[in-house]
């Protein structure tokens, strides 16, 4: 058997060059061989002689993708080689040099460019001090751009800040339940007059006449701390806000 191969050769002649068959993903990409450009993938390059080579493959239209470099050892044929490239993510931040993390490790500050080959979702967050200001998301996809973009956030409030909106709150509820009682007591307290007027039963009149004017006596109170707390909740809301 090996005299055939021997003699096979002899006749048909030993491979003098090898063809290299590329296509890339995502297609359209731009492919250098040994620093010569050859066109965009899928291509075949033929008569190449066998041995290591520098391959890239890269996209001029989206300029954050990163090229993808790779020496192979082609042989004697025609070798199919299949090159992918990686998904990007662009951050901006408004808060320059905000921390960027992946799957809770730090990978750099922003603005940040973030390649990654595995399309495996990832969980990317921005912390500034120590608190994460945005949470998110993503899985790179073959040769996509993915761009973050992050603008400044309001800070959150102290909790000072909160206790006294918090009391504001209470005070506008507190306030608004006394106008309420206000004018519930002096319905009554109308109430009581009008069959105080209407009775002429001299215990009962004495009775009425001392219910409406104690009634009217609470309606005029609490509409009084109404109108003083009113004042003071909005005052505090203000200041608070």
């Amino acid at each position: 058997m090996f005299g055939q191969l021997i003699f096979s050769f002899l006749i048909l002649g030993i491979p003098s060059g090898t063809d290299l068959s590329l296509t890339t993903l995502p297609s359209g990409l731009e492919v250098w061989l040994d620093g010569t450009w050859h066109g965009l993938a899928p291509l075949t390059v033929r008569g190449i002689p066998p041995g290591a080579h520098h391959i890239r493959v890269a996209s001029r239209q989206l300029w954050a993708i990163q090229p993808v470099d790779t020496v192979m050892c082609l042989g004697p044929g025609l070798n199919r080689v299949r090159l992918t490239a990686p998904g990007t993510l662009h951050v901006v931040s408004d808060d320059a040099g905000a921390r960027v993390l992946e799957d809770g490790r730090e990978v750099g500050h922003s603005p940040l460019m973030v390649s990654r080959g595995a399309a495996v979702r990832r969980r990317m967050s921005v912390r500034v001090g120590d608190e994460t200001v945005h949470l998110w998301d993503w899985t790179p996809m073959p040769g996509s751009l993915t761009t973050v973009r992050l603008h400044h956030h309001p800070l959150r409030q102290t909790p000072a800040r909160e206790s006294g909106v918090r009391a504001a709150v209470l005070t506008c509820i507190a306030v608004m339940a006394m106008a309420a009682s206000s004018a519930v007591l002096a319905r009554r307290a109308d109430d009581a007059y009008d069959e105080y007027r209407t009775t002429a039963h001299p215990d009962r009149m004495r009775t009425l006449f001392r219910r409406a004017r104690r009634l009217d006596r609470w309606a005029s109170g609490l509409w009084s701390g109404f109108e003083v707390g009113a004042a003071v909740g909005l005052a505090w809301w203000i200041l608070a806000a």
